[in-house]
């Protein structure tokens, strides 16, 4: 009996419960299945609306931190264009043949003004012209060659072992820079390149007689008169020498012939005198052997050099010139 009356009082909860939601018209089965289809659909929308609101969201971030990176790409390589270039050659230059002194004279020779030290100590002004420059004849500090692309204009030198290279682009031909890293593939002009402008004494490229003699003017001299007259003279300075003991000398040209400053004498179609400036050679090998304690002192020697009937040229003589230098 009690359970009974239990069970009556769950379904009169029950009716007055499905009462108060629909009040006195409770709904009939095919009105509640319409009513529950649409609540699902209503929430499917909602569902939806709100993924593809998340999705666009998020597109629209993904799109904005990609331009904000494409444009801060583009910025920094704006930048990097501004103040380096790279430029790849063959690593094979032109020797100072006539083609390359050709090069030489049309874009480098002359004096330029040092624009830009980028803090360093630099000269003010540097020549490269046939009667100054600022190689040395020595091994350790001397040009390679010449260059030529589509772009540049290089010459590339050795610097104490270190490869370096002056470079004038064909666009700016009025601006010279000087790289000191070149590693026979490529180069970058960038803000540690020196700069060089205002270029002058360029118009009449001439080898001098009677004064100093650069590097670039030893090469032109020969290229004209198709000889190594540097060649000649360490030949015959690097002769065998045999002292009155009959002892057998071998003197190295770069430890007894300093050939920093050379001039020209004279010369004509047969004959050229150069000076050169070295230490006499039996002196020397007298330091060498202990009979002089003092080194000897370099001296400035005339060479003379003269074409013979085969055509070829010979060193004839040497004298030493009086000079204050």
């Amino acid at each position: 009996m009690k359970k009974t009356v239990k069970y009556a009082a769950l379904a009169v909860s029950a009716m007055l419960l499905v009462s108060g939601c629909y009040g006195n018209n409770p709904p009939s089965g095919n009105q509640r299945e319409k009513e529950i289809t649409e609540k699902s659909e209503t929430q499917a929308e909602l569902t939806t609306a709100a993924e593809t609101t998340a999705i666009e969201t998020a597109t629209a971030e993904s799109t904005t931190a990609e331009k904000t990176k494409a444009s801060v790409m583009t910025t920094a390589a704006e930048e990097e264009s501004e103040v380096a270039k790279k430029y790849f050659v063959d690593c094979n230059e032109r020797p100072f043949d006539s083609k390359a002194l050709e090069i030489f004279e049309k874009a480098f020779y002359g004096s330029w003004r040092c624009t830009d030290t980028r803090g360093a100590s630099m000269p003010e002004t540097l020549v490269l012209t046939y009667a100054e420059s600022p190689f040395t004849f020595e091994s350790w500090y001397y040009p390679r060659g010449i260059i030529e692309t589509d772009e540049i204009f290089a010459i590339t030198f050795i610097n104490g072992g270190v490869g370096g290279c002056f470079v004038i682009e064909k666009s700016d031909p009025d601006v010279m820079y000087e790289i000191s890293e070149y590693n026979c593939s490529d180069f970058v002009i960038d803000e540690h390149a020196y700069i060089y402008t205002d270029r002058s004494d360029c118009k009449t490229p001439v080898i001098p007689v009677h004064d100093k003699l650069s590097v670039f003017g030893m090469y032109r001299l020969e290229n004209e008169y198709g000889e190594d007259f540097t060649q000649k003279f360490e030949e015959a300075y690097n002769e065998d020498y045999v002292d009155e003991d009959g002892r057998v000398w071998w003197v190295d040209g770069d430890m007894g012939m300093p050939v920093e400053k050379r001039s020209i004498i004279d010369r004509t179609e047969s004959s050229v005198i150069i000076t050169l400036t070295y230490r006499d050679k039996e002196e020397y090998i007298s330091y060498l052997k202990g009979d002089h304690e003092v080194e000897p002192t370099e001296r400035q020697y005339a060479l003379v050099f003269e074409k013979n009937d085969s055509g070829e040229w010979e060193l004839t003589s040497m004298y030493w010139v009086d000079t204050d230098e």
